[in-house]
């Protein structure tokens, strides 16, 4: 497999005019005494932070006092499920002329770590010599952690150090690769938050530091790159939807980029907390972005109201038919994705007779219906 590391910007683009703190400064130097950042940035410093208190990238359990789901009580029936999944799209699409590759993008290492060789030990188990011995796994952080050090024992598991979202993004896979993100990923991908001024114009929110330790809220028209991009991707949507303000997913769009630019023959598979379509005819036909509070439905923040807080991570759950939308836009009609609720991904792939002999476990099935009923969405193309 080409699974290499090129040692320059994988993104080339049009800085912002102002000497912006980017999250990785912020982690690296803490909240300096004066400067610039804008709010996604903040905001995921501070989930950073608050997650940095007990290990590298563990997510909170609760978010004001909401539970957001967990796959805990199931992770090995779920493992199996979507390795059946891998299996089976594998063989139809790139066997026998790559190997199976499958980078699991992580922010809780614990937990990919477990469901990589959870994988692992089905394939083990279930396909030819031959073919496990194609199987590659590598484990990438959603974000570099220079305090820690990640190494792994299994040899058919690489951890890489780098962060997707480091300084300088060095990963760049050729072959064809399945990028994983199990329930700890989409749903910590920060926002900008966005406003139109009183002259029509769109304002991006920033936060200002000031030498005396006092952090300020403020918005700016002149936005920058990463929140432009953004903008543009969902400006017809918005325009029509006659909101004033709102949040959009700025590193979601950041983040599918690049994996168009370090994985082009890339295929996801993730899965995260999901908003239900709602169930009237009215509101299915109704605008992206219709609303009775002017917030950008698709996507639901938890969270702090107030942004400056130091103490409160803030995730989104997010509508999984918009971040369908948002994946097609980022590759322009090239890729499109499906996604459906868990239940009826574990319809299709679930079978619990051959997890049982392989887990040597008995009376899995109250485990599979907590599974089915977990409100998750799994997104794959």
């Amino acid at each position: 497999m080409a699974f290499h590391r090129v040692f320059k910007r994988v993104l080339i683009h049009k800085y912002h005019t102002l000497p912006l703190l980017d999250t990785n400064e912020l982690v690296l130097k803490g909240v300096p005494y004066e400067g610039t950042a804008a709010g996604r940035d903040y905001m995921e410093w501070v989930s950073i932070r608050q997650q940095a208190r007990n290990k590298f990238f563990s997510p909170r359990e609760r978010i004001e006092g909401r539970a957001l789901p967990s796959i805990s009580l199931y992770d090995d029936i779920l493992a199996h499920c979507m390795a059946r999944w891998l299996l089976v799209d594998y063989k139809l699409n790139a066997y026998p002329y790559f190997d199976l590759n499958i980078m699991t993008v992580y922010t809780d290492l614990h937990q990919s770590l477990r469901f990589s060789r959870l994988m692992l030990n089905y394939f083990e188990q279930t396909v030819p010599e031959e073919l496990y011995q194609r199987i590659n796994c590598f484990l990438v952080p959603l974000h570099s952690n220079t305090s820690v050090t990640v190494s792994v024992p299994d040899t058919k598991i690489t951890a890489v150090q780098d962060g997707l979202l480091s300084f300088q993004p060095s990963i760049r896979i050729e072959d064809p690769i399945y990028i994983m993100m199990v329930n700890d990923v989409l749903r910590h991908l920060s926002q900008d938050y966005v406003r139109k001024s009183a002259h029509g114009d769109w304002e991006q929110r920033f936060v200002d530091f000031l030498p005396n330790g006092e952090r300020y809220e403020r918005f700016s028209k002149e936005i920058d790159y990463r929140c432009n991009v953004t903008l543009k991707t969902l400006k017809p949507a918005l325009e029509a939807s006659g909101i004033s303000e709102t949040y959009i997913p700025s590193r979601l769009v950041h983040f599918f980029t690049l994996l168009q630019q370090c994985a082009p023959e890339h295929k996801i598979l993730a899965l995260d907390a999901a908003r239900r379509e709602p169930s009237s005819l009215s509101s299915i036909i109704s605008s992206w972005f219709r609303s009775n509070d002017n917030r950008f439905q698709a996507f639901e923040p938890n969270g702090p109201t107030d942004p400056l807080s130091l103490e409160d991570a803030t995730s989104f759950t997010s509508k999984f038919s918009e971040v369908r939308k948002i994946y097609a836009s980022v590759h322009d009609g090239s890729k499109i994705c499906q996604s459906q609720g868990l239940s009826d991904f574990a319809e299709s792939w679930l079978d619990l007779e051959e997890t049982e002999r392989i887990l040597g476990a008995k009376d899995l099935e109250l485990r599979a219906s907590w599974m089915r009923d977990a409100e998750l969405d799994v997104l794959y193309n």
